[in-house]
């Protein structure tokens, strides 16, 4: 099944779902090693009927680029992973890390993410992303444009009132701002 706008959606700051669930921050794992680390997510359907909210955090280079190559066995791996928790009262937003993201060409970002979105697809319990903070919003401007063409679906999560400010003028109700 194809995720819908309808499926996750954001309503006074809180990201919404279907199953009733409302969450405005959530709880990271940090993913340092592609393979092992992936055992983090694993270990959370154990108290999957609890509705929580998740960032699967990692260093962006973990995914690789399209010069360099991706990753395709990590990106498969975190999809066999997330998968696991469509019918759960689980869901996650993806945050690839960016050092000096303001330094990083808006156009890789777009990239890294938008290569990201096309593998994990299809996770039901994926409500979209978590972006960097770029200093002008335009990396994260790029990566909502490469990524709403074929996964409108995904809202994202930002850290600053003023990146949310910015943002929620082109992309109302698809925006939050995490809570502190």
């Amino acid at each position: 099944m194809k995720l819908t706008e309808n499926d996750y959606f954001i309503k006074d700051n809180a990201l919404c779902t279907t199953k009733g669930s409302q969450f405005n921050t959530f709880s990271t794992i940090q993913l340092t090693n592609a393979q092992s680390d992936l055992a983090q997510i694993k270990a959370l359907q154990s108290a999957a009927d609890t509705a929580r909210l998740f960032a699967v955090a990692f260093d962006f280079a973990l995914i690789g680029t399209e010069e360099a190559g991706f990753d395709e066995a990590f990106l498969a791996a975190l999809r066999e992973e997330l998968k696991a928790f469509d019918e759960t009262l689980t869901n996650f937003v993806i945050l690839p890390t960016v050092e000096n993201a303001n330094n990083a060409a808006p156009e890789l970002l777009a990239e890294v993410f938008y290569h990201c979105a096309r593998r994990i697809k299809d996770c039901k319990a994926v409500a979209g992303f978590v972006l960097p903070q770029t200093g002008n919003c335009t990396g994260e401007t790029a990566v909502i444009e490469a990524l709403k063409k074929k996964h409108p679906e995904y809202v994202y999560f930002v850290d600053e009132k003023a990146q949310f400010d910015k943002l929620n003028q082109l992309y109302p109700n698809r925006i939050a701002v995490k809570a502190q």
